[in-house]
């Protein structure tokens, strides 16, 4: 069902979306943004933002029960163990077999798509998790939203450096100056 190029496609975009900040107001803004997602969705789904061991963001559209919580418990207990997409730790199960205790577990861990990584300047913080649809449209949909939602967080560089300890040299208005270069911070 999964080959290695399916195994590579999970694995770029985790190196791709990563956060260079992410806090309280951010697992709102994403998970409210899932729960829009949701509501557009042929099925209802649940949403959860995990930070930091923290349960920040939880909801259930109108349909969903106890049975989307504990998928959404497995899957973020598998996020939290691997670091990758839940959907990445089935695909390399498959792939490669299982090879850790737990990979045969599927009473706690769930080796499904739903599950996505939240990494903070580099650092493993938490999980973007939905329960609701068949798995690979769990994964397409949480990862189209997670993508966008850290695209609209981005900033860019301007292509210019001031150099250290320049003074004289001024950014355009539009800019934030910095001691070392002209940022421009928009919202998409």
């Amino acid at each position: 069902m999964y080959d290695e190029a399916l195994l590579k496609e999970l694995t770029e975009l985790e190196n791709t979306v990563r956060f260079d900040s992410f806090d309280f107001n951010d697992a709102y803004a994403l998970g409210s943004a899932l729960r829009a997602a949701g509501e557009k969705a042929p099925k209802p789904i649940a949403v959860r933002i995990v930070l930091d061991g923290m349960i920040l963001y939880q909801s259930f559209l109108p349909g969903t029960d106890a049975t989307n919580n504990n998928w959404m418990d497995k899957k973020q207990r598998t996020v939290q163990l691997t670091g990758t997409t839940s959907l990445r730790a089935a695909v390399e199960r498959e792939l490669y077999g299982a090879k850790a205790p737990w990979q045969h577990d599927e009473e706690h861990y769930a080796f499904c798509g739903g599950g996505f990584p939240l990494y903070v300047n580099g650092e493993f913080r938490g999980a973007a998790i939905i329960s609701g649809l068949p798995h690979l449209k769990d994964h397409a949909l949480l990862c189209e939203t997670v993508k966008a939602y850290w695209e609209s967080k981005k900033k860019f560089l301007i292509g210019f450096l001031r150099p250290a300890g320049d003074t004289t040299m001024r950014c355009p208005p539009f800019l934030t100056a910095s001691s070392h270069y002209c940022v421009w911070s928009q919202k998409r």
